[in-house]
């Protein structure tokens, strides 16, 4: 039964969307996004909508989820067009609230279906995942300076740079610039007209055009491209690669009018998205992200509880150099807590797939490998063989990663310390005492805990975190249920590094 409702609500999604025409539909999703995300009187003049359909909280009746929109552009540019007859020819609403509302409503019974016919209870923690990886980006504020910052720091260092400017002709900070003057742009208006001229942030017509290549496709090789992603992959409706996270402007009309559907994909792209433009430069440049990851972080937690003493990585000799793990906390000469950084990116297959750590092996088997080189801190300091060093009784390990790899995944968490035991067995002088708890946290959630813990709540909430009860929570949330009133409320530390690239963000960037 669930097979066949699958199949009829494909077919009811794939026909409704024939009747959809491309410009027409993507105008409509920024309209709508634009009427939901508290600019109306943009809205306005080219949506029409009653005053209960101004909604911004996804529980009520009438919102329209962003993560759906991005699935139903996508969905419309797989599915071919109704011929044409003679006489009347249907066509959906691009200028009324409820011209969205057939095609939402299909695509979820569409995903429900699919759901049913995978969902079983015992898979039903990766389901949650999935869903957390699809939903909670959305929920949060995608312009922000946490990841601009980040990005800037991670993915404009002296390689990257260099292999970024000779791949595609424009420095980051530039095509960086190009996305802000495209968003600015689509703030106001549903398409823009190249070549683009903001001098306001200092985007030139050249800058524009040298950038334009990596943010903009044409609508014809939008669903040529957008055929061979989704069709190719063996997923649910739901989980399947979206164009618009590579290419979030879409040209019409031979290049005349430029539109995104979903403008904050244009601000993810000039930000989290700049890996994979970067991470071609292999070694020398994943080395270098992975360098400037630990030292954002370390700086990050220094400036966040100044009053403790953080250290990075100490190297000792054994059996040639050997070091700690890349960020310890000191208090009264002895480690209370070290935490390792791992900077790799989750691929599709790590977020969506139904078989994770098959799809992701190498990014899973990474992470892993960093609860034993805690692991094996622990062994080592135990035996004294770091000079000058100790471990308090109470010690324990955190890894910190650039994605959430472990949220709403607990079976995660369970695998994770499999491999790490499986490593950690491998060398005879890791015995069960060194092997202690090990959190996870991702560095959005690190940020967040930067913002509102003390240092006693901060390690509380990893001491937590470290156990199978709490596997898989978001720290930020695992935190106020214990302290669900803290005193504190500390300002992003390096929002004022982004003047140094961008003297205008004091003014554009509020």
């Amino acid at each position: 039964m669930t097979s066949v409702s699958i199949d009829l609500y494909r077919r009811k999604l794939s026909k409704a969307l024939s009747y959809a025409d491309d410009e027409g539909f993507c105008q409509l999703c920024w309209a709508i996004d634009a009427l939901q995300s508290g600019r109306e009187q943009v809205a306005a003049r080219m949506l029409k909508y009653e005053p209960g359909d101004v909604v911004r909280e996804p529980n009520q009746k009438r919102f329209i989820h962003k993560w759906r929109l991005e699935t139903l552009v996508n969905e419309l540019l797989t599915h071919p067009k109704a011929s044409l007859k003679h006489g009347v020819n249907r066509k959906l609403n691009h200028e009324n609230f409820n011209g969205i509302a057939n095609v939402f409503n299909i695509l979820g019974k569409l995903e429900d279906a699919e759901y049913g016919r995978s969902g079983h209870p015992r898979n039903i923690r990766e389901e949650l995942a999935r869903i957390g990886h699809r939903q909670f980006d959305w929920q949060r504020s995608v312009f922000n300076e946490a990841d601009l910052t980040r990005s800037l720091i991670l993915f404009n260092g002296a390689n990257a740079s260099a292999y970024f400017l000779d791949r595609y002709g424009l420095s980051v900070a530039d095509f960086m610039t190009a996305g802000f003057g495209m968003w600015l742009q689509l703030q106001k208006s549903a398409f823009f007209v190249p070549p683009l001229n903001v001098p306001e942030v200092g985007l030139t017509p050249e800058v524009f055009a040298l950038a334009s290549p990596l943010m903009i496709i044409s609508e014809d090789e939008a669903r040529t491209e957008a055929v061979a992603l989704r069709r190719a992959a063996q997923a649910p409706t739901a989980y399947k690669p979206s164009l618009l996270r590579r290419f979030p402007c879409i040209s019409f009309g031979q290049g005349t009018r430029i539109r995104a559907p979903l403008q904050d994909l244009v601000f993810a792209r000039i930000t989290s998205g700049l890996y994979y433009d970067v991470v071609g430069g292999r070694r020398r440049v994943n080395t270098e992200i992975g360098n400037r990851f630990e030292k954002y972080c370390l700086e990050l937690l220094s400036e966040s509880f100044s009053e403790s003493t953080w250290m990075p990585a100490v190297e000792y000799q054994l059996n040639g150099a050997s070091h700690t793990p890349d960020i310890l906390l000191m208090e009264a000469g002895q480690c209370k807590l070290v935490l390792e950084c791992k900077a790799k990116r989750m691929t599709m297959g790590a977020r969506f797939g139904e078989d994770p750590y098959a799809e992701a092996k190498v990014g899973f088997d990474e992470i892993a490998y960093g609860v034993f080189q805690t692991w094996r801190y622990f062994s080592h300091s135990r035996r004294g063989m770091i000079p000058g060093h100790s471990t308090s009784d109470d010690a324990f390990g955190v890894v910190l990663t650039l994605d959430p790899w472990l949220r709403m995944a607990s079976d995660r968490y369970t695998m994770l310390l499999g491999l790490a035991n499986t490593l950690a067995d491998a060398d005879e002088e890791i015995v069960a005492e060194d092997r202690r708890p090990v959190a996870f946290c991702s560095v959005q959630d690190l940020e967040a805990l930067c913002r509102k813990a003390s240092l006693t709540s901060l390690v509380e909430t990893f001491r937590r975190a470290a156990s199978e009860e709490y596997a898989g929570y978001l720290l930020s949330v695992l935190h106020d249920e214990f302290a669900p009133n803290p005193p504190i409320n500390r300002d992003y530390p390096f929002g004022d590094q982004i003047g140094d690239h961008f003297p205008w963000w004091g003014e554009i960037g509020q």
